[in-house]
């Protein structure tokens, strides 16, 4: 190993991408969006649990005095109502995902490019990202820290938040 000159040295430095998602009110903004965009789905889902905790009440206040057929087939309309519901949250589960990783990846992407016109304008040779996420499968990830040491100066997070929120051309 060579060991770096020290003007090449003070061109390396590091963004906290977790940091910004944090502290980003565009990233905040996104978030809301994107709360916002399944808050109906999610809304009618509450309210289809609701009417099924209700529907099953009352057939048990009522099971001794209704008939055996009239029983069984409230009964089965519950259960049919029970797998409608987990259908749907299952599949607002999964567009949600969906619709997270799809906007993840437009913000990882516009904040890597101000990222480059930031290190160009200012010279920096190499950025790093302290963590390192490795995907294990499709759900899970394994994350690490590469950067063990860097000096405080060498954190450019806080002006690559300030750049994002200011002209990021996503979230508005």
């Amino acid at each position: 190993l060579m060991p770096l000159s020290a003007s090449a040295a003070d061109k390396i430095v590091y963004v906290d991408f977790e940091r910004i998602y944090r502290e980003s009110k565009v990233v905040g903004a996104v978030q809301n969006d994107l709360r916002n965009e399944f808050k109906q789905r999610e809304e009618a889902l509450a309210a289809a649990r609701q009417k099924i905790e209700m529907l099953r009440e009352s057939l048990e206040k009522e099971a001794i005095t209704i008939s055996s057929e009239e029983k069984d087939e409230r009964e089965r309309s519950i259960l049919e109502k029970e797998r409608d519901f987990v259908r749907d949250r299952q599949a607002l589960v999964e567009d949600r995902t969906l619709r997270f990783q799809e906007r993840r990846r437009e913000v990882d992407q516009e904040i890597e490019r101000l990222i480059a016109e930031l290190a160009e304008k200012n010279g920096y040779t190499i950025v790093l990202n302290p963590y390192l996420r490795l995907p294990l499968s499709e759900r899970s990830s394994f994350n690490h820290n590469i950067v063990v040491y860097a000096a405080a100066d060498t954190d450019i997070t806080a002006a690559v938040v300030e750049l994002f929120d200011r002209e990021a051309i996503i979230g508005r």
